[in-house]
């Protein structure tokens, strides 16, 4: 008898830990990452804090500088105005920005009365958060990604530092093995694992409550938003999450993510670790302006056509376009030009699984610009040119001075190793987002950044890059990424082949 009771009291422990998944127990969920290990926010910068009344609840990542994607399950009876974020600080208590919630949206089908499907909600700030070292957006996967069961991810959150010790005030890392949909129902939850769901966890190393809404990344990706679980750490009782593959048609919806991380929000110039320059040392260099104000740059294929990126005149007219050559300010001095016609590559859709590839654009003139020392064409390479990881490559653009000081009406300029594709795929946290027609460059603490898109990328005198798009602003593992000129020599010939002028500045 005594067996049969000890076995009965298991049945009813799993029956109520499934039924109120651990995750979310008691009214005042607390974080805490089993087997994990301290981190530095500049590691893991997309990783946020959200807090109800000013208390840590839930987890979540940066999508973009307006929008935070979490877990619905978090704002159960809570209203936005007691909704904050915390984001670039290692630190549960103190440091980083804090930032009001504007608007939070759950998923129109996530019902927590039957169960945590579509458990997936996004916060939208009441002001933009300002991209740093510990502060910078996470890329999603496309509705394709698939892995395999054992591969390697990460989760992130702040925890206890033993199930009955000290809150740790330090952000935790735990790796733990992925769990497909199809294996995760083989386990004690059964059918409650959906389509919309993955699993992801081993014995000793999970996530658990007050981590939900945090995000669940591999291979750079992230696949996963932390929702629920049975016992913390248990090898039966994985950690489940939101499949986020499958909900992003929903985050689309309200993100309308239109624009890379460099120009999402309000498009200010920024250089990270650069100099002064002059315009007659890079004259090539030419400023974009939409209605008077700086957007992006862009380089002098002849007097009458700029070569720039497709995603800086998204939702914008010819007619609000005008550019800026021969000066070293971005207020004043040098031809102000209209714009005559604006030629985006037609490949270029970003509203597609955020996906940049052809992020190439051509603008034509409505008056030819007039060469002098500071208004030269640039100098684009052949189809075979090539280059090695490490060779130094100069990126020019107008910026800040630090990453919250004032703006620099001055050229700015910033000499950074330049990174293959392959290595860019292989090191850093974009992985496959980087495609064949796009490669990396950067270090920590020197990069192009938001403002700086369209800008050439030069090395050896030739352009080889546009500015495109990127995470953390001079991070580690987040360098910028650059459109591949050279795979895009035929489109910028058919452009401008019916020019009057003969292009002869390939090498």
């Amino acid at each position: 008898m005594a067996l049969v009771a000890q076995a009965l009291l298991v049945l009813f422990q799993i029956y109520f830990t499934l039924a109120a998944p651990s995750f979310i127990k008691g009214n005042n969920p607390v974080p805490f990452i089993v087997g994990g290990q301290n981190a530095s926010i500049t590691d893991y910068p997309y990783q946020v804090q959200i807090l109800v009344d000013n208390d840590h609840t839930c987890g979540g990542s940066i999508v973009n500088n307006k929008f935070i994607l979490t877990a619905a399950h978090c704002f159960e009876l809570v209203n936005t105005s007691q909704v904050t974020i915390r984001a670039g600080s290692s630190y549960r208590t103190s440091g980083g920005q804090i930032i009001r919630a504007a608007n939070i949206t759950v998923h129109p089908k996530f019902d927590l009365s039957v169960g945590f499907d579509n458990d997936v909600a996004l916060i939208e700030l009441a002001t933009n958060l300002i991209y740093g070292s510990g502060v910078g957006p996470i890329p999603l996967p496309s509705s394709t990604t698939s892995f395999v069961d054992g591969q390697s991810s990460i989760a992130t959150g702040w925890g206890l530092l033993a199930d009955n010790g000290p809150l740790a005030d330090q952000l935790q890392v735990v790796t733990v093995p992925l769990i497909t949909t199809q294996s995760c129902q083989k386990t004690l939850y059964g059918t409650q694992i959906t389509s919309n769901m993955i699993c992801a966890g081993e014995g000793g190393k999970d996530t658990c409550t007050g981590d939900s809404g945090g995000p669940l990344v591999s291979n750079g990706v992230q696949l996963g938003i932390v929702s629920w679980g049975g016992v913390c750490g248990s090898a039966v009782t994985p950690g489940v999450y939101a499949k986020v593959t499958e909900l992003l048609p929903f985050i689309n919806s309200i993100v309308k993510l239109s624009t890379p991380p460099f120009v999402r929000g309000n498009i200010v110039p920024f250089i990270v670790g650069g100099n002064d320059a002059n315009i007659t040392d890079y004259p090539y260099q030419i400023e974009i302006l939409v209605d008077n104000d700086h957007t992006c740059g862009g380089s002098i294929l002849n007097n009458k056509f700029i070569l720039t990126a497709a995603h800086c005149f998204l939702s914008i007219n010819t007619s609000q376009v005008t550019v800026r050559v021969g000066s070293s300010y971005s207020t004043k001095e040098g031809e102000v030009i209209q714009a005559a016609n604006i030629t985006s590559h037609s490949g270029f859709n970003p509203s597609v699984n955020f996906n940049y590839e052809n992020d190439v654009a051509i603008v034509e003139l409505a008056t030819n610009l007039t060469y002098s020392a500071g208004a030269a064409p640039t100098v684009l390479p052949s189809s075979t040119t090539t280059f090695e990881d490490g060779q130094a490559s100069n990126a020019t653009g107008w910026g800040l001075l630090t990453d919250s000081g004032p703006l620099s009406e001055r050229l700015q300029v910033v000499t950074i190793p330049l990174i293959t594709t392959e290595t860019c795929q292989a090191q850093t946290i974009y992985s496959t987002q980087v495609t064949s027609k796009m490669f990396c460059a950067g270090e920590e603490g020197k990069s192009t950044c938001t403002g700086d898109s369209g800008g050439p990328l030069v090395s050896n005198g030739v352009q080889l890059g546009i500015v495109s798009w990127g995470g953390t602003c001079g991070g580690a593992r987040t360098p910028a990424v650059y459109v591949k000129v050279s795979e895009y020599l035929q489109f910028i010939d058919d452009v401008i082949s019916q020019s009057k002028l003969a292009y002869s500045n390939i090498l």
